[in-house]
């Protein structure tokens, strides 16, 4: 019998928060890994997230770039990201529903005005994840080729 190899779901989004780098895809996540190839503190190489990243991989970066208070207040308060919503939608306990104004950037009190039902509970697809990290002053850029393409500012 041929033995059959599962290729693995590539990263699709990339962040590097307060307290390092963490990347997620459908119903996975990980954190306190690197971007790039590193060493594990066992001695095992790790290929780091980049490598790993699907091609249109959202990368955001608020290290050195946001103020702290904002960046907890949008973790704490803020939207959960879902890869399986279509980037301009959100869940809140029913039907995915397309936000009122797809924006490049809106901080979450503006979201929240336009769009009620988003609360901290809510799931939203990454165009919204997207503009939300715009919002606070995130580095954002996207995987192209196995390299990150950073928006310009």
């Amino acid at each position: 019998m041929a033995k059959t190899t599962v290729q693995p779901e590539l990263w699709r989004e990339i962040g590097r928060g307060l307290a390092g780098w963490h990347a997620s895809k459908a119903d996975v996540s990980s954190s306190g890994g690197q971007l790039d190839p590193y060493t594990y503190w066992t001695g095992e190489k790790c290929a780091g997230y980049l490598a790993n990243a699907a091609e249109g991989c959202f990368v955001h970066d608020v290290e050195g770039r946001v103020d702290a208070a904002a960046f907890s207040h949008l973790v704490i308060v803020g939207p959960m990201l879902s890869h399986r919503l279509d980037p301009w939608q959100f869940r809140d306990l029913g039907e995915p529903r397309e936000v009122a104004t797809p924006r490049h950037s809106i901080t979450l009190d503006q979201l929240k005005v336009e769009n009620p039902d988003i609360h901290s509970l809510s799931q939203v697809g990454i165009g919204i994840f997207a503009a939300l990290q715009r919002g606070i002053g995130a580095r954002c850029g996207w995987v192209r080729d196995g390299a990150i393409v950073w928006e310009s500012a």
